[in-house]
């Protein structure tokens, strides 16, 4: 971003806006991309979304909150035309992507968060096409990159085997040295909470209603302990909770929460419930999110928790999820995706409504590759 006014030390002062501009021009002139994926800060985020609309690309905006909160953190205090080029960026492009419904005050987590959507949502698409995926980034190198920052981006793609172009901060500014400057501390968050990113899974087993009294100790016996016999011992899970016809687990990363949920539902799939004493269609429908969300102690239960508005939008694909099916939000795709989860196939179903009208949501078919 354009360096705030309080910045102790130069990294990207207003006044070098035109030598970062040319410098990228000659990037993405010789990248020549079709679509660029990105977000809208005042800075390399807005400049390179404008420079690819003047070479005829289209452009899709990844934004870590609303845009409202997204101007007054990330755009406005550049001062300036920066807030109506925002607009213009937003107005101009092919599809703009809120990661997160709320802004949370002080977490990088959400940053990260945008960051692995559209490098996810740009790898997905360079797929589809048959293309190649190449990533571009004004860094300074001798600054202490923060977390969900352009150097912790840089450092994602760098582990995906990306191809990678740099716009160097201190050569423009003929600093060779760089400035050093440390990374913000991210404040203390209450009840010893942290805001982090996890992979969320939520299962229902299909037919439970039409259990018979005699019939739930079968299922606790048939159904859930083989679940614990086949996966549980190898699984990476942080949390598991069962309630009712209800499994939910917690991951630390999307492609294990994917490996499980697929391990899951061919377990279900390849049994005879009749000859267990089950209903003949007892199935299963899983659904997976991605998302921050606030990570601790529960104070009641003492146990694990994990809480925020990303832990319901599992619960909510799961009810229109085909029995037998695993689906996943476009979010748990693209987390998935950047993650290089290349074991994977995630296919797009559509646009389809939630469950209890909470909206539509893009979603995906996941299968082993």
């Amino acid at each position: 971003m354009i360096d705030r006014a309080d910045r102790p030390r130069a990294r990207f002062p207003a006044t070098l806006e035109p030598a970062v501009r040319e410098a990228l021009r000659e990037r993405i002139a010789a990248i020549g991309p079709a679509a660029a994926y990105g977000s809208a800060a005042c800075g390399a985020d807005l400049l390179c979304l404008e420079l690819v609309r003047e070479m005829g690309g289209e452009t899709h905006v990844v934004l870590p909150f609303p845009a409202a909160d997204f101007r007054r953190e990330s755009v406005e205090f550049a001062g300036g035309s920066w807030g109506v080029r925002l607009d213009a960026a937003l107005a101009a492009a092919s599809s703009v992507t809120v990661a997160s419904d709320h802004y949370a005050s002080g977490s990088a987590a959400t940053y990260e968060y945008a960051n692995l959507l559209l490098t996810g949502m740009g790898r997905l698409r360079a797929q589809a096409l048959g293309s190649s995926l190449e990533a571009l980034a004004v860094l300074d190198p001798g600054a202490a990159g923060a977390a969900g920052g352009a150097g912790s981006a840089a450092s994602l793609w760098s582990g995906l085997g990306i191809a990678r172009h740099e716009v160097d901060l201190a050569r423009l500014r003929g600093d060779s040295a760089g400035t050093v400057s440390e990374a913000p501390v991210p404040p203390t968050l209450a009840a010893g909470l942290r805001h982090e990113m996890r992979s969320l899974l939520f299962a229902d087993a299909v037919g439970y209603s039409r259990l018979t009294e005699d019939q739930i100790p079968r299922y606790v016996e048939k159904f859930l302990q083989p679940w614990r016999g086949s996966t549980a011992r190898r699984s990476t899970a942080s949390s598991t909770e069962t309630a009712g016809d209800g499994l939910y687990l917690v991951f630390r990363n999307a492609p294990d929460a994917a490996r499980y949920a697929l391990e899951l539902n061919e377990l279900a799939s390849v049994r005879d419930w009749a000859s267990l004493g089950l209903p003949e269609e007892f199935d299963l429908r899983i659904a997976l999110h991605a998302g921050p969300v606030y990570c601790g102690r529960d104070p009641v239960t003492e146990g694990a928790l994990f809480t925020g508005p990303h832990t319901s939008r599992a619960a909510r694909i799961e009810p229109i999820t085909p029995p037998g099916q695993v689906y996943a939000s476009a979010a748990f795709a693209a987390v998935a995706a950047a993650s290089g989860a290349d074991d994977l196939n995630l296919r797009y179903v559509g646009r389809l409504p939630l469950a209890k009208g909470a909206g539509q949501m893009a979603l995906y078919h996941v299968e082993r590759a």
